[in-house]
């Protein structure tokens, strides 16, 4: 199929990988033929993967299958080449790896022939063994006057000779050789690396006064000649005006049209490749059944984001093959939420990895607490697109860092939490708010009147708090949406009076599942004032519950195995309130020290380690450096250990923990 493009205000016909193959094999065949190929893609779109993976494949076929057109196909990537003996280096090598191929057996070239090159192409030390004569081998005078061959040259922009001696050496192969050659390259880059070179001189010449930038620059009607001369130019202006002064365009544009024959614009076409990418770069077997079961939700976002750099699909799929393999041992019933939950990932892999492959930033987990939630994308606020985001996700994109066991706890707490929430579904389908959660699809006055009834069965507290964020969200939605009938500041403070007594009944929720996910910080702002109720509410809660951590401080029996518990049961909301050893008492903690037994120490020191278990704890707990210091500056191992030597030994491992701990805090 021919796709016709708008790339950069251009109509640009794009070709399937089939014509493609079937333009090059005409090409291939025709002696007629004389000029190169160009096919021309941006970097990432998948040019090089299709050379490798299709395109000389099918090319050695037809050659076997015709005896008359007997060619040798050479791949060479021009990538930091200086000079033109470095090319004729690689032809040979590639001869060399054909003649070995022809000679032992299809594979055999490449393994010998990679190392052999000019400076060693005389040594014949075991080839004997293979029985192959030193003199049979192809010599460096094969090359230079190389006859009947397909010489494929990749990543033209990148070689480092000066672009229109590199198109004369290969108009050279082209017209003195014989040779069918195909050139691969993003011409959008061409002489770039040249360009980069002497910049001040060239900003000199630029800036000169005496250059008469009219003559390069657009011209405005309604401006005069004289009035353009006396304009100063901007740092933008200049570096425009350098490009096109100093740039290889005019004479490339002259070598090209004389050595180029055909050019196939090439843009890699997912829906046909998606399956090869797949199986190519994912190992795990039941990775690759749902990537390929998936391949409709990730091209979805692609051409929805109007992204198809190959690049970042590898980049994607890779990283979702790492959290699939870690979920893979996480059983769960009904297997539905399983499912639902590596679709949300795999979407947040791909939106992001679009994200961040495209150059702009992944969403900033930086002011929110929460693991997982609902992103709005792209600054858009409640009324733009959303997905639903990880924040292990973005962690392990940007850093690579990944806590096996802590992804497996949000996910699996994620589907308990969708689980309850359906089941209270099940049970509350007549709650008015169910009907509301989509006002867009109702009439004005069933709004209004739907909005009357769910402030009654808040009233009668028939709602699980889980509800209360869409609930507050879908008022701002409406009152963005200029409904002047609706009082919503009265809907506001009766919503939020009726959910706080709901929350001082008794419920689970804390403050990370009722933070709202966005970069809009006008959208935030106004969330946060109109719930701030709630977010006392259950800061007093939290808090409360976390300081109970010192109770066990207080004990003489087991102390330290029930602090180690707390750590083991509360590790998450540690995590969530960014607070955990600024809650313990410092002058508790050494006291305790002092007397207590060995065991208590090493179940206090698995307790911290339950907490401490990775790298960016400064993301984490800033808030606990200081009682570390308190702790550090008092903390005498010699003293505290009073002369026992297990016991020393077990102070001077908790030490170091905390050591290490606050070095890691304040990064």
């Amino acid at each position: 199929m021919i796709k016709i493009l708008n790339v950069w205000g251009t109509l640009i016909m794009f070709l399937s990988d089939e014509q493609i193959l079937t333009l090059i094999i005409e090409y291939v065949s025709d002696e007629r033929y004389k000029q190169a190929v160009l096919i021309d893609g941006a970097w990432g779109s998948g040019k090089t993967f299709f050379i490798q993976e299709k395109l000389i494949g099918r090319v050695n076929e037809y050659i076997a299958s015709n005896t008359e057109n007997d060619r040798s196909v050479f791949y060479i990537s021009l990538y930091g080449k200086e000079n033109f003996s470095q090319i004729i280096d690689d032809i040979y090598t590639a001869s060399l790896e054909t003649y070995f191929d022809n000679k032992l057996g299809e594979g055999n070239g490449e393994k010998i022939g990679k190392g052999i090159t000019f400076a060693s192409k005389v040594i014949t030390t075991g080839l004997k063994y293979f029985n192959v004569d030193a003199n049979d081998l192809p010599k460096i005078s094969d090359v230079k006057k190389l006859k009947n061959a397909i010489v494929i040259f990749d990543d033209l922009e990148r070689c480092n000779i000066d672009t229109n001696q590199l198109l004369g050496f290969i108009n050279n192969l082209v017209e003195h050789n014989d040779i069918k050659v195909i050139i691969v390259a993003n011409q959008s880059e061409i002489g770039k690396p040249k360009l980069l070179s002497n910049l001040p001189q060239k900003y000199s010449v630029v800036l000169n006064p005496q250059l008469n930038l009219n003559k390069i620059q657009e011209k405005k009607s309604s401006q005069s000649q004289d009035d353009k001369s006396s304009e100063k130019i901007d740092v933008e202006q200049l570096i425009k005006y350098t490009e096109q002064i100093f740039s290889e365009d005019i004479l490339y544009e002259k070598v090209k049209e004389k050595l180029i024959g055909l050019i196939i614009h090439y843009r890699a076409d997912l829906d046909n490749i998606y399956e090869t990418i797949v199986c190519k770069y994912i190992k795990v077997e039941s990775t690759k059944s749902e990537l390929i079961d998936r391949k409709k939700l990730v091209l979805k976002i692609f051409d929805q984001r109007q992204h198809c750099n190959i690049r970042t699909l590898i980049f994607a799929v890779m990283a979702y093959e790492k959290i699939s393999t870690t979920l893979a041992d996480v059983a769960f019933e009904p297997v539905k939420f399983m499912t639902g939950q590596k679709d949300k990932i795999l979407q947040y892999v791909v939106e992001e990895s679009i994200q961040m492959k495209s150059g702009k930033k992944l969403y900033s987990w930086t002011n929110s607490t929460a693991q997982t939630g609902t992103v709005y994308l792209e600054n858009a606020g409640i009324w733009g697109e959303s997905v639903f985001g990880y924040r292990f996700v973005d962690t392990y994109l940007s850093t690579r860092f990944f806590d096996s066991e802590e992804v497996k706890k949000t996910v699996l707490a994620l589907m308990n939490q969708e689980k309850n929430i359906e089941q209270h579904r099940e049970s509350e389908s007549a709650l008015s708010y169910n009907k509301l959660y989509m006002w867009w699809r109702l009439e004005d006055e069933e709004i209004i009147g739907l909005l009357d009834k769910t402030r009654q069965e808040l009233k009668e507290l028939k709602y699980d708090p889980r509800y209360f964020k869409d609930m507050i969200v879908t008022l701002m939605q409406l009152q963005h949406f200029e409904f002047t009938t609706i009082d919503f500041s009265d809907y506001y403070n009766t919503f939020v009076t009726f959910m706080k007594k709901r929350l001082e009944i008794g419920s689970d929720l804390n403050k990370e599942q009722l933070e709202l996910l966005s970069d809009d910080q006008i959208f935030i702002q106004k969330y946060n004032n109109i719930v701030m109720p709630l977010f006392e509410l259950l800061t007093t809660r939290e808090r409360i519950e976390k300081e109970k951590i010192n109770d066990s401080l207080n004990l003489d029996k087991s102390w330290g195995e029930i602090f180690c518990a707390g750590c083991t049961q509360n590790k998450n909301d540690y995590l969530a309130n960014k607070k955990f050893v600024y809650y313990i008492n410092p002058e508790k903690v050494i006291e305790k020290l002092q007397v207590s037994n060995v065991m208590d120490i090493y179940s206090f020191l698995d307790g911290i380690k339950e907490v401490y278990s990775f790298s960016n704890l400064n993301d984490f707990f800033r808030d606990d450096a200081e009682h570390l210091k308190q702790i550090l500056n008092v903390f005498d191992v010699k003293s505290l250990s009073n002369g026992k030597i297990t016991k020393r030994i077990a102070l001077e491992k908790l030490k170091s923990k905390l050591e290490e701990s606050f070095e890691l805090i304040n990064k």
